[in-house]
């Protein structure tokens, strides 16, 4: 979803129309403000996203170990701790906003 080129595709793909300046597709950058610390954005991030993607790989090709796992958890924990201001955790990322209809709407 990194990539508003290819996003454009599969909705165009399945039916949709973009619409609107920059081909109904604009990029914001925002702070990401979870409610929680750093434990807990990491423990999301287990879940989600590149750091889920590989160990799902690694999964299912049976070589992620209990400890690989607790190191990728650790690291995420670090990662987000960086982004710690004040009581906050604040990710700074790039967000697609998109306008599309189905066709025949617009």
């Amino acid at each position: 979803m990194a990539d508003s080129s290819r996003i454009a595709e599969i909705l165009e793909a399945s039916g949709w129309t973009l619409i609107g300046a920059d081909a109904g597709i604009d990029t914001l950058s925002v702070d990401l403000t979870p409610s929680e610390g750093p434990d807990a954005v990491a423990d999301l991030h287990m879940n989600i996203g590149a750091a889920r993607a590989r160990m799902r790989e690694a999964e299912e090709a049976g070589t992620l170990t209990q400890v690989q796992r607790d190191e990728v958890r650790e690291g995420l924990r670090e990662l987000f701790a960086n982004y710690v201001q004040g009581a906050q955790v604040r990710v700074p990322a790039e967000v697609h906003v998109v306008r599309a209809v189905t066709r025949g709407e617009n």
